[in-house]
């Protein structure tokens, strides 16, 4: 995945948990899928990982995206957001796992991507990432 296309999906996660209005974690991905008249879909036998990645799938299509690499990346980051993560001041990938549905496999990785973050302090750095901290913040205040 080249810059260009990381950002599209970040962007897009981000986009999505907005134009959503979720403003807590485990994300409900009902809500998001309902976005695109795809709330139908949203399997309840299914995880909440294996739902999103599947919503996240059809989304993509929809913007002419087919690249499985794209769909897993867009359903962490719409599962497993940055920020919260760091306003949450996450210390395991078990507790990536245990707040957002994530694989531990899966939240193993987002925990490293995000101790690097936090490394080059790489947050708040886009208008639509503080809409979603704002989303956010009275679940975190309480949490």
């Amino acid at each position: 995945m080249n810059k260009q296309e990381y950002k599209y999906i970040r962007n897009l996660a981000w986009d999505l948990l907005i134009d959503a209005n979720i403003s807590q974690l485990p994300v409900d991905i009902n809500s998001i899928a309902t976005l695109y008249n795809l709330q139908h879909l949203v399997d309840s036998s299914k995880s909440l990982y294996d739902n999103t990645l599947f919503i996240s799938e059809c989304i993509l299509k929809i913007f002419g995206m087919t690249n499985p690499k794209f769909t897993k990346y867009l359903a962490v980051r719409i599962l497993a957001p940055m920020i919260v993560l760091k306003e949450l001041d996450i210390k395991s990938a078990e507790e990536i796992s245990n707040l957002s549905g994530l694989p531990l496999d899966l939240a193993k990785q987002r925990f490293e991507r995000f101790k690097m973050l936090l490394k080059r302090n790489a947050f708040e750095t886009s208008h639509l990432e503080t809409v979603v901290l704002s989303q956010f913040r009275k679940w975190l205040n309480n949490h």
